[in-house]
């Protein structure tokens, strides 16, 4: 049986802190907005990947193209989201 307390240390839990809640929020935002700005076929690898959890594969056989064009859209992908995103917390 599954008991959280044989797997995480006692004393006060912090996952409601209020300002780690806004932080994550703010960065989940943040994110999201960088998908959704994405180019089309660079968005619907990755959210398919990511969300959807399809492998190469599957996303090559959704999309009609290769694996070799999803391996470029996913790189493309995550090299454009985690640029971004850096840019975001080095402007704040």
């Amino acid at each position: 049986m599954f008991r959280p307390e044989d797997h995480y240390e006692q004393g006060p839990c912090n996952l409601a802190d209020p300002e780690r809640v806004l932080l994550a929020t703010e960065r989940l935002r943040r994110a999201l907005a960088v998908i959704d700005a994405m180019p089309g076929r660079r968005r619907e690898a990755f959210l398919l990947h990511r969300i959807d959890g399809l492998s190469y594969l599957e996303i090559a056989r959704t999309m009609g193209i290769g694996v070799k064009a999803v391996e470029k859209h996913l790189s493309a992908a995550m090299l454009e989201l985690v640029q971004k995103m850096q840019a975001d917390e080095l402007d704040e």
